[in-house]
This record gives structure tokens, sequence and C-alpha cells, in this order.
């Protein structure tokens, strides 16, 4: 009788030290998480803030290189620069039709994002 009365003891004391050490590693871990919620959102209002700068661009992609694309927008060709950081999604090719989000950075059009799909 005292063998289980000792084990369920033990039993005890080591759920508890487990419960222990879960509650004092997921505090560093919350406090992460808020950082990292604090972080984002200063990037998101910065983002908002450059966006009242940009303008929008629709056209099809006439050119894809490592620096540059170029857009045809009704009979016009446009260069947007892709030095900057540029965030892009979909089919980078000749014939795409895209949407350019950029904005002027010293005389040329720099490209913030862009999307683009294959017409049908």
């Amino acid at each position: 009788m005292d063998k289980r009365n000792r084990i369920t003891k033990l039993a005890v004391v080591a759920a508890g030290l487990v419960g222990f050490v879960g509650v004092a590693v997921s505090v560093p871990v919350q406090a992460a998480s808020t950082e990292q919620n604090a972080t984002v959102n200063a990037v998101s209002a910065e983002a908002a803030q450059e966006s009242a700068q940009s303008e929008e661009f629709d056209g099809t992609i006439s050119a894809f290189k490592d620096d540059y694309l170029e857009l045809a927008t009704d009979g016009e060709v446009m260069r947007f620069s892709l030095i900057k950081g540029t965030y892009y999604c979909g089919a980078m090719i000749v014939g795409a039709v895209a949407k350019v989000v950029a904005h002027v950075d010293n005389g040329e059009y720099v490209a913030e994002r862009i999307a683009a799909v294959m017409p049908n």
C-alpha cells in the first residue's frame, strides 16, 4: 500500500512540475508574439503611408528582366524598376495581364507590388 501512495505522490509532483514548466515557457512566447504583432503593425502603418503616394497601372507585360518590367498600358509602354524590393506573384512572362503598384523615385517608376495572370 505504501508503494502505491509513493508512486501516486510522485506522479502528482511530476504533473505539477510539467504544468509549471509549461506556464514558464509560454509566458516568454506570448511576450515575443506581442512584440512581433507590434512590429507587424508598425510595418503596416508604414506601408499605408507609402500607398498614399503610390499609383496603380493595369496592362500587359511586354518585357520582364531582373531589374525592370515593361508594361503596355493603353498604347504606351511604361518601364518599372524592380531593384528596390518588389513583391510579385503570378506569371511574370510576356503576354501576362498585370496590375502594378508603383511610386516615382528620382524620376523613374519603382514597382512595389505586381500581380499577374495569363489571359484565357
